[in-house]
């Protein structure tokens, strides 16, 4: 218990000597940090005038490092300012040598340096650079001149003249390849700015429509010429349909100017464009219209002749009316002469209608062939009639706006309340059919020559019934003129076979003569066969030289009648031959017997030819 007692205070002893340590150890260390803090505190002061001393210091370089800047920003502008005042000694031996064609990029890259040394100098605008900015506009207007003659050279070196007949659409007409097109426009867009960067101002797209327009020019001088000889020589021959020459100077026209367009616009921008197009064209389109108003003067002067070439202009520009404006772009005052010159060929084509019923009425004048061949007044009528149609529509057209029956003859006219073109068109054809029937019969009133007077008129009105039954009148005048014609045509075949006839009349036995008995012949038979065959004689040779004065020129015609007058005649005469050639009717029967089958048929062949 005791030691329990003793050891409680051993260890009570203990504790207090290490509490006392800790005090001593704790005073220590607040002494040591009271030191400390006086330390940090001195430190503290200290900093404070020393970030008073530096913060000067700190400001002066940062001063310092913007000076610096600047002056190197400066250098560097001064550097730049240099290379644009050096410009004009390092690209003037450049712009003096010209461009390479086959190597444009190293002279486009001069004057992209010489038009920013000119900007540059336009805007430091500095009175010292007055010298300068001298020098280097006319450097860049000598070099964009070379561009211009660079660009005058590729445009003639693909501006040879073509014939644009030869080419079906205006994307086959020969055009500069699409390497060429793009350094065209390339030296477009560099000539573009001449007049802002120079102050002079260089004409490029008279440079192009001065040689594209002479190229356009002489590509249509060929079919221009060809209008301008029509006017100038009378033609020798009746005109044909689709053969005028405007008919290829306009569609050759219209060709060239749609390519022209496409090429312009290719290497120019859309106003300009336009601008040189109209330009370029302009010489041409007056030529066009100058050409088709001296041909219409010429043919106003002979309409009846040269009608139907009128009708083909007046179709041909009528058609291609929309595509030469939007070929062209033509100007209003292009417009309305191109409308006037339509309005002044369609005016004597509708008087012409009346004029040429006028004229029918003077060729009912004419006499009849002596040959009995086809009436030039026959051949005439229907071939204008023929031609008519040819132009079928406008002359529709035109006759709704003349007035049915407004012809102008006196002897036809009769005015009839109709507004259907074909109508009227059909009245026009009945009214020149009708002169003309009435024509051909009154001619023949009184004639002397029968024969004659017959061939004349089986020979025009088989063809008036031909030539209507094989064209386009059929339509327009109907199965029953037709029909009408036809009965004519027949009537007078029938009429000229009965010429024939009379020859066969003299072959034809009596019954109660010698050719219906059976008993010797007599002296009155003998004479009566005697008198046959030599009346049949006499009338074969008097027809057949009334025939060799006579024109079949039909060819089917003379074969039909041929094979119709063997078959009258030669059956008829070999019978009558066969019977009596053997029998004792004369001394001589040789005399009276000429002819055998083969010779007949031959003698009738050959008048047949």
């Amino acid at each position: 218990m005791a030691s329990t007692h003793v050891n409680n205070y051993l260890d009570l002893d203990e504790e207090n000597d290490e509490l006392s340590f800790l005090q001593e150890s704790l005073e220590q260390i607040n002494q040591l940090s009271q030191r400390g803090t006086r330390i940090l505190a001195h430190f503290d002061q200290r900093l404070v005038r020393l970030e008073s001393l530096v913060q000067p210091i700190r400001q002066s370089s940062q001063s310092l490092g913007t000076l610096q800047q600047n002056v190197n920003d400066t250098i560097d502008a001064l550097k730049n300012m240099m290379k644009y005042f050096d410009c004009v000694r390092e690209e003037e031996p450049v712009i003096n040598q010209g461009p390479q064609e086959n190597d444009l990029l190293p002279y486009l890259r001069s004057i992209n340096n010489l038009q920013l040394a000119n900007d540059f100098v336009a805007q430091v605008n500095m009175r010292s650079a007055d010298r300068l900015t001298k020098q280097i506009r006319k450097l860049l207007e000598k070099g964009l001149e070379h561009l211009n003659d660079l660009f005058r050279k590729w445009l003639q070196q693909y501006s040879t003249p073509i014939d644009p007949t030869q080419y079906d659409s205006p994307l086959d007409i020969p055009r500069p390849p699409p390497a060429t097109l793009r350094l065209l426009e390339m030296l477009v867009t560099y000539l573009s700015t001449s007049e802002t960067e120079t102050g002079t101002r260089i004409d490029y797209g008279a440079t192009l429509y001065d040689i594209r327009s002479t190229y356009v020019i002489k590509s249509m001088e060929p079919l221009i010429a060809a209008t301008d000889n029509v006017r100038t020589q009378a033609s020798a021959t009746m005109y044909q349909k689709g053969t005028s020459p405007v008919i290829l100077m306009t569609s050759g026209l219209i060709k060239l100017a749609q390519a022209e367009k496409d090429f312009i616009e290719t290497i120019m921008p859309g106003t300009i464009a336009e601008e040189v197009f109209l330009k370029t064209v302009k010489p041409v389109v007056a030529r066009y219209l100058k050409s088709i108003e001296g041909l219409l003067q010429v043919a106003k002067r002979s309409i009846q002749t040269e009608k139907f070439m009128l009708f083909d202009v007046f179709e041909t520009l009528k058609h291609y009316q929309s595509e030469l404006d939007r070929a062209l772009n033509l100007t209003p005052a292009e417009k309305k002469t191109l409308a006037n010159l339509m309005a002044s060929i369609s005016t004597p084509i509708m008087t012409s209608f009346a004029e040429y019923m006028e004229e029918a009425r003077q060729m009912t004048k004419l006499g009849m062939p002596q040959d009995g061949t086809i009436s030039e007044f026959s051949s005439s009528v229907l071939n204008h009639m023929k031609r008519l149609l040819d132009h079928q529509e406008t002359v529709e057209s035109m006759m709704v706006t003349l007035g049915d029956g407004h012809w102008g003859s006196a002897s036809v006219n009769t005015v009839r309340k109709t507004f259907s073109g074909e109508a009227i068109l059909k009245h026009y054809f009945q009214d020149l059919l009708r002169l003309l029937v009435g024509s051909l019969e009154s001619k023949t009133k009184g004639s002397k020559r029968q024969e004659v007077t017959i061939v004349f008129l089986m020979n025009n009105f088989h063809y008036i019934y031909k030539t209507i039954s094989q064209s386009r009148l059929r339509e327009i005048l109907g199965e029953h003129d037709l029909q009408n014609y036809e009965g004519l045509d027949w009537k007078y075949q029938e009429q000229y076979c009965r010429i024939w006839a009379g020859c066969v009349a003299y072959l034809v036995d009596d019954p109660t003569g010698p050719g219906g008995l059976k008993h010797k012949l007599v002296g009155a038979d003998k004479m009566t066969i005697k008198d046959k065959f030599k009346h049949f004689n006499g009338t074969l040779e008097d027809v057949i030289r009334a025939q060799q004065s006579c024109t079949i020129p039909d060819p089917e015609l003379r074969q039909m009648l041929l094979d119709r007058v063997r078959q009258l005649l030669i059956p008829a005469y070999v019978s009558f031959m066969e019977k009596y050639q053997h029998t004792e009717f004369a001394k001589n029967s040789g005399k009276y017997v000429r002819y055998s089958q083969d010779s007949l048929d031959r003698i009738l062949q050959s008048v047949f030819k």
